[in-house]
């Protein structure tokens, strides 16, 4: 990765859901990293964000970002996308989720922007 700008670092978490590249995805968080797979289930670290997308990568996804707006300060970024997801479940019904999602992200030493909270469901935590 090559310092992507916090924008340009969902662009390319939204790529690796639309190719399929569970590794590409997981190489964007933080090790100390959460995230929010439903409201009211929070995954911690990479083996439970590999968990969760492994479930968004099983429905063949083809996600776009509407909109996506950071406000930075220093090393921290706080990241608003719009996104929609089309796909399918297991048992081939269409699947249509939609959302706006809060993330932040932390600047790292190399310059790279890795994500460190990731809230899909944007200020939904609660089930």
């Amino acid at each position: 990765m090559s310092n992507f700008t916090p924008e340009a670092v969902i662009q390319e978490l939204f790529r690796g859901l639309n190719e399929g590249d569970g590794e590409a995805i997981i190489a964007l968080y933080d090790p100390n990293a959460v995230m929010v797979g439903q409201p009211g289930q929070i995954a911690t670290g990479i083996s439970g964000i590999r968990e969760v997308m492994g479930g968004f990568l099983a429905l063949n996804p083809t996600v776009a970002a509407e909109k996506v707006e950071a406000i930075t300060t220093g090393d921290h970024a706080l990241v608003y996308t719009k996104w929609t997801l089309e796909g399918s479940s297991p048992d081939g019904d269409p699947v249509h989720l939609a959302g706006t999602a809060t993330d932040i992200m932390v600047k790292q030493s190399d310059g790279n922007w890795l994500i460190l909270i990731d809230n899909p469901w944007g200020s939904t935590i609660l089930s």
